[in-house]
C-alpha cells in the first residue's frame, strides 16, 4: 500500500473511533469517505429485536439527486436482500432503465452489518447514473 492510501485509511479509522456526537462523527466519516469512494445516497438499516423488521436509522443524500433527499424506499428491499444472503451485494440498473433519467439508473452496494457475529443490519450506498460499483 502506498503512503497516501495508508494515510487516507488511517484518517478514516481515526474518525471511526472518534468519541463524541455519533451523528457528527458519521457525517465527517462519510464526507471523508466520499473523497475516494463516490456515492450519492447512503442509508443504514437495522433489524428490530423481536420482529426482525428493518428500521432505517440513518439516511443521507450527498451527491447527484441531492434535491430528492435520501429516500428509504430505494434501499429497503435491497437491504432485505443483503440481510437474507448475509454478504456484500451489488445491483445494477434494470436493462430497460431510461438513459435520459439518471435517477432511474441506480447502482446499489449493500454491506451486511454484524453484531457479535450475527447479521443485524445493512449499509446501503447508491450511485445514480454510474459508474458501476
Amino acid at each position: 500500500m502506498d503512503a497516501p492510501t495508508f494515510s487516507y485509511f488511517h484518517e478514516l479509522m481515526n474518525l471511526a473511533i472518534e468519541a463524541g456526537d455519533t451523528r457528527k462523527t458519521i457525517e465527517k466519516f462519510l464526507a471523508l469517505l466520499r473523497q475516494q469512494f463516490v456515492f450519492d445516497n447512503v442509508a443504514v438499516y437495522l433489524q428490530e429485536e423481536g420482529t426482525n423488521a428493518l428500521e432505517i436509522v440513518y439516511a443521507r443524500a450527498m451527491g447527484r439527486a441531492k434535491n430528492a433527499e435520501a429516500d428509504a424506499n430505494w434501499g429497503e428491499t435491497f437491504a432485505s436482500q443483503v440481510l437474507a444472503k448475509g454478504k456484500l451485494l451489488v445491483k445494477t440498473p434494470d436493462a430497460n432503465a431510461s438513459s435520459d433519467d439518471r435517477l432511474s439508473q441506480a447502482y446499489l452496494l449493500g454491506i451486511p452489518l454484524h453484531d457479535d457475529g450475527l447479521i443485524g443490519g445493512a449499509l446501503v450506498f447508491v450511485r445514480f447514473g454510474g459508474p458501476a460499483y
